[in-house]
């Protein structure tokens, strides 16, 4: 067959226009998972430093309990200060009053002997003679200058007293003194105390603002790349975010937990379906898990050779088998299954389909005390989620979870 010169020009042209058409796609698809590579990584980066930051937090608790306990003794100490004070200030009141008492009691004594000395020296000033004249009486006489000596006498007494009058308010008045400056010092402490007390609270917020701004912008960092990376999923790469929410919000209004918590958790455990795993049944999966996986396979009619599931660890001792975006593992999917039915509408529901995988994820939080939807009870379920009863020992996870979902959280608000 013999082609000529234009014939060869139409072939050349379909060709070109066909390797064009074959060749952009893959081009852009290659383009496309580069840049969803390279987020990944950025976001994985982040990912590590925010992991670090929230460690640290952790620590940054242990220092903030350690300032509170300090704090609580600095309140403390302060308080049995300001009681010393109030407890002084009655002593130091009550000695003014007793000053004043003996203050009193030592103007009437020098009223008493000023009295007594004008009496003595009335009857030094009359002679013996004028005496005898002025009484009648022998006897008159007599008692006059025995009244004397009893009024020197007195006069004697009433010096002694006022003595020891003066010699009492004197050291009381040292006391009082002592007691004064005391609250002085007392007064300085609690000062002292005071000002402690505000540089430890100051300490206290400056560690816990420095933290939070550190958490904050790591957490805006991954925001924008969680962003980015949705906006490539939607265009083919994995699930598209606001079908991922759409799922998540229908599965909190089944199950009564947050939607950003489903994603979160969804997100941890399989970056929203699209890691479901890379084993193989039998060789990934325990023995104890392989039956339930058979019948749900028949059920769905799947190939259990050719369904993806967690691959069995090298690193450590256990065994893979999860299954799907919710990674939920065979036994207690079986158990769970007729709920998701029940909810979804699908019989038999999949652990693959993404509707069912959402619902089954609250499901088990709610199982787990996550429809409470307070921090504590989100956080231990997430924990449970992972690693059952032995979750404190993974504290980790549930931390990560949190900041996905928080997340998670200001991206519904803002979409909806």
């Amino acid at each position: 067959m013999i082609i000529n010169k234009k014939t060869k020009k139409i072939i050349g042209l379909i060709i070109l226009v066909i390797l064009v058409f074959n060749l952009h796609p893959k081009s852009q698809a290659q383009n496309d998972w580069s840049k969803m590579e390279n987020l990944q990584k950025e976001y994985e980066k982040h990912e590590t430093s925010l992991r670090a930051k929230l460690e640290k937090a952790g620590t940054t608790e242990k220092e903030i309990k350690v300032l509170d306990q300090e704090i609580l003794k600095k309140q403390e100490e302060i308080l049995d200060t300001e009681e010393k004070i109030n407890t002084l200030q009655l002593i130091i009141d009550e000695k003014n009053r007793e000053i004043e008492i003996i203050e009193n009691s030592v103007e009437r004594q020098k009223i008493m002997i000023a009295g007594a000395i004008r009496i003595i020296y009335q009857y030094e000033q009359i002679s013996i003679f004028e005496a005898l004249l002025k009484n009648q009486k022998l006897s008159d006489f007599l008692s006059s200058i025995e009244y004397s000596k009893e009024l020197q006498g007195k006069l004697q007494e009433l010096l002694s007293t006022l003595k020891e009058t003066k010699r009492k308010l004197l050291e009381e008045k040292m006391l009082l003194e002592i007691n004064r400056k005391e609250l002085t010092s007392l007064q300085s402490t609690l000062d002292t105390q005071k000002q402690a007390l505000i540089l430890q609270k100051e300490a206290k917020n400056k560690l816990l603002k420095k933290t939070n701004k550190d958490v904050d912008t790591l957490t805006q960092k991954m925001t924008e790349l969680e962003k980015q990376m949705f906006l490539l999923q939607s265009e083919g790469i994995s699930i598209p975010l606001k079908k991922a929410i759409t799922f998540a919000v229908q599965a909190e209004k089944r199950t009564g937990v947050r939607a950003a918590l489903i994603l979160a958790v969804i997100k941890q455990e399989s970056n929203l379906g699209s890691n479901v795993g890379t084993g193989h049944y039998p060789e990934d999966m325990h023995p104890n898990h392989r039956d339930a996986f058979l019948d749900i396979c028949r059920g769905l009619g799947l190939d259990p050779t050719e369904v993806r599931i967690s691959k069995k660890p090298s690193s450590y001792p256990g065994w893979g088998g999860a299954m799907g975006p919710a990674q939920i593992m065979p036994n207690y999917w079986e158990f769970i299954a007729p709920q998701v039915s029940f909810l979804s509408g699908h019989n038999p529901p999949s652990p693959w389909n993404l509707e069912d995988a959402f619902t089954a994820c609250g499901l088990i939080l709610a199982r787990n005390g996550a429809d409470k939807k307070d921090y504590d009870n989100e956080f231990k379920a997430a924990g449970l989620y992972f690693a059952g009863g032995n979750w404190k020992n993974y504290e980790w996870y549930p931390k990560q979870v949190m900041a996905k979902a928080k997340i998670y959280q200001e991206m519904i608000e803002t979409w909806r």
